[in-house]
């Protein structure tokens, strides 16, 4: 074979390699609609293995040892760990090798962590509870009063609280910025719509209940979605619309802002965005919980 035979070929294969690459970016990523149904699936979990044993009063398993609550606590982890790898395993940053899945197990493992701890200390202290509850004639009183100020106040409401909180918020931290390269379709479907909605709102209300009920959690909370969710919205904001069609009759106040920004674009930074919506809202609903109760957690404030 001489040179002249071999050339179609090699235009060929680089004309496939051209498009391989090409086509690469757009069969990366998944359909917005899967993406959005796993946040809301996500939001829904974090939401029920939370709150469900906060304001359920469920019945016990083994009285006075064990309370059906502390079994559906034990299940948080193998629900919710898996949600948060497969929203970022879904980004076209995932590598089952690399620096970041390093730095996301991590916060699996602060994750767990923390919630074995949490809910250790309630499993434990809730046998000192009933019988401190029960009247009973108890040896040792006093002791077993500070043991129980000790778990509930040490290790329950701030050590396993704030591990606990750090690697939840570093998940979410890895998930925008697994992101943050990603360009989806707008969301034009009302259903879409709907489900980035719901799932926004799930998890607001989250934020800002966690907030509530944390000892110092107003505060913490303000200085979380002020530093993670007002930095990626300034960087945001900065990054044009590339397909951004400008209206022929804006309204004026739109003439301050940039309006090609992706920022006010309809999810094209889809998970960004999803976050970005959530904290804006929990925001609101804890500066309202500031405006009647003040400072004081939920347990202060007597609710």
């Amino acid at each position: 074979m001489n040179d002249t035979e071999l050339q179609p070929t090699q235009r060929e294969t680089d004309s496939e390699m051209q498009r391989m690459v090409e086509l690469a970016p757009q069969t990366a990523l998944p359909s917005s609609r899967r993406l959005v149904l796993l946040l809301l699936a996500l939001a829904t979990a974090l939401f029920a293995f939370v709150f469900i044993p906060v304001v359920v009063d469920l019945p016990w398993v083994n009285e006075p040892w064990f309370n059906l609550a502390d079994a559906w606590k034990l299940l948080d982890p193998l629900f919710t760990v898996p949600l948060h790898y497969l929203v970022y395993a879904y980004s076209p940053a995932f590598a089952p090798v690399s620096r970041l899945t390093v730095v996301f197990m991590a916060a699996v493992g602060l994750y767990v962590d923390g919630h074995g701890l949490h809910t250790a200390c309630t499993i434990f202290k809730d046998p000192i509870q009933y019988q401190l509850n029960s009247g009973g004639v108890i040896d040792s009183r006093e002791f077993l009063q500070r043991m129980y100020q000790y778990i509930r106040g040490d290790w329950e409401h701030v050590y396993s609280h704030y591990i606990y909180l750090v690697g939840a918020l570093a998940m979410s931290f890895v998930h925008v910025y697994a992101f943050k390269d990603a360009m989806h379709a707008e969301l034009q479907q009302r259903m879409d719509l709907v489900l980035f909605w719901a799932g926004v709102m799930i998890y607001a209300v989250l934020v800002a209940g966690t907030a509530i009920n944390f000892p110092y959690g107003l505060i913490a909370g303000l200085i979380w979605i002020c530093l993670f969710a007002g930095s990626w919205a300034f960087w945001l904001y900065h990054q044009p619309d590339p397909t951004y069609k400008p209206l022929v009759a804006a309204a004026r106040w739109k003439a301050c802002l940039r309006t090609d920004s992706l920022l006010f674009s309809r999810g094209k930074k889809l998970v960004m965005q999803w976050y970005l919506a959530a904290y804006g809202w929990a925001l609101l609903l804890i500066l309202l919980y500031i405006c009647i109760y003040g400072f004081k957690s939920r347990s202060a404030a007597g609710l």
